[in-house]
């Protein structure tokens, strides 16, 4: 064996060390040690489709921990951007930036093993427009907050097209130069269908008169926030 004071080992299975000491007048010591081998492990954040996708801003995603190999009695440790958000093994976290998780699992012998996932967040986007013309030639005839893709944008897009994501309209008011109310849509499923078209320039079934009007658009945003959103609108005929 070996005849140094001190060695490194890395056992595959486990076993008992012996050193003997021999000093002085034939002076015997004797030690021995016992090191237990765990059995190999490891961790994985699933589901892996995260790993390759943007997600728009306020998604809701569930987070497994897949142990490999044989733990005993784990606990769990879930961090995001080095915050605690978890100490079971499945998570559930509203991602509302670019977020790094990160799980490290510790089993009762005090073996750790840990993965990481980073997440990538796409934020919403949108226009309103200054005027609009309901002179009957069904082109840009109605006033309304614009989304304009029907699909999500790709990060590769140099021009990205406008996407609502997980914005909610609440409701969508217009009023006139004198602060008369013309126009109000506040029933949030109308105003979140993909068919909803928005003021058409008429009040009671009457047209209106070409006028500035002002707008007010109340937007619930991904991270739960209110955004009042509001401006003036040139009705033309």
């Amino acid at each position: 064996g070996e005849t140094t004071a001190s060695i490194n080992v890395s056992p595959v299975n486990s076993k008992t060390y012996a050193v003997v000491y021999t000093f002085g007048n034939n002076c015997v010591l004797n030690a021995s040690t016992n090191v237990t081998v765990v059995p190999g492990f490891n961790v994985h954040i699933s589901p892996d489709s995260l790993r390759f996708t943007l997600l728009d801003q306020g998604t809701t995603v569930n987070l497994n921990a897949l142990l490999i190999g044989n733990f005993t009695n784990p606990t769990y440790n879930w961090t995001v951007s080095g915050n605690n958000v978890g100490t079971t093994a499945n998570i559930s976290s509203k991602v509302l930036s670019d977020s790094a998780y990160k799980l490290t699992v510790t089993s009762s012998t005090g073996c750790t093993a840990s993965d990481s996932l980073n997440i990538r967040v796409r934020y919403p986007s949108f226009e309103v427009p200054n005027a609009f013309t309901p002179n009957g030639d069904t082109i840009n005839s109605n006033f309304n907050i614009v989304f304009n893709a029907k699909t999500a944008p790709s990060p590769l897009e140099t021009k990205p097209r406008l996407w609502k994501g997980n914005i909610s309209v609440e409701s969508v008011q217009v009023f006139s130069r004198w602060g008369v109310q013309v126009y109000q849509e506040t029933n949030i499923a109308t105003l979140n269908a993909a068919n909803f078209l928005g003021w058409d320039g008429t009040n009671k079934g009457t047209d209106l008169p070409p006028d500035v009007y002002v707008y007010l658009i109340k937007l619930r945003m991904p991270d739960g926030i209110l955004k009042n959103v509001s401006g003036e609108l040139n009705l033309i005929r």
